[in-house]
């Protein structure tokens, strides 16, 4: 069943929700502070999902000039396979875009093939292996690329 979504920026109100969102996803997940500690930096842009009235996902940036990072990605277990991580990439790619950014660079575990899949179809490319890079468990990163001053 589809789930209605939208998406807004970050706020620092959104942290401890966000902390929450990544303990739930990533294996080593940041800490509130980590991400309150984003909104000193004017390089770090962030996009959350909301979904029935709270937040279920999020994406986020670091900008280095003309280029950027894809810092985190998350989106929860129950809200997954409803689009939502491809909204907020969509999302990102679009604010990227309005930042001047032409390539964006992201690492996604070599297991994870849906979201290899899902950045794949998005245009995403494999530029190299990070071999041994995540630990809990040891595995390779795929480094993947988008040039968007193509599109």
């Amino acid at each position: 069943m589809s789930k209605e979504f939208t998406l807004r920026p970050m706020t620092a109100e959104d942290c401890e929700r966000v902390v929450y969102i990544d303990e739930q996803c990533i294996q080593n997940p940041w800490s509130k502070q980590d991400f309150e500690d984003l909104f000193r930096y004017m390089d770090n842009h962030y996009l959350v999902a909301e979904c029935e009235g709270k937040l279920v996902g999020f994406v986020g940036l670091i900008q280095f000039i003309d280029s950027a990072d894809i810092t985190h990605i998350a989106v929860l277990p129950e809200y997954q396979k409803n689009r939502i991580g491809n909204a907020l990439m969509q999302g990102i790619l679009v604010v990227a875009r309005k930042l001047g950014i032409k390539t964006i660079h992201l690492e996604v575990r070599n297991s994870n093939l849906y979201a290899k899949h899902m950045y794949e179809s998005l245009g995403f490319e494999t530029i190299n292996i990070r071999k041994n890079y995540y630990t809990n468990p040891c595995e390779d990163a795929i480094v993947m690329m988008k040039n968007i001053t193509e599109e």
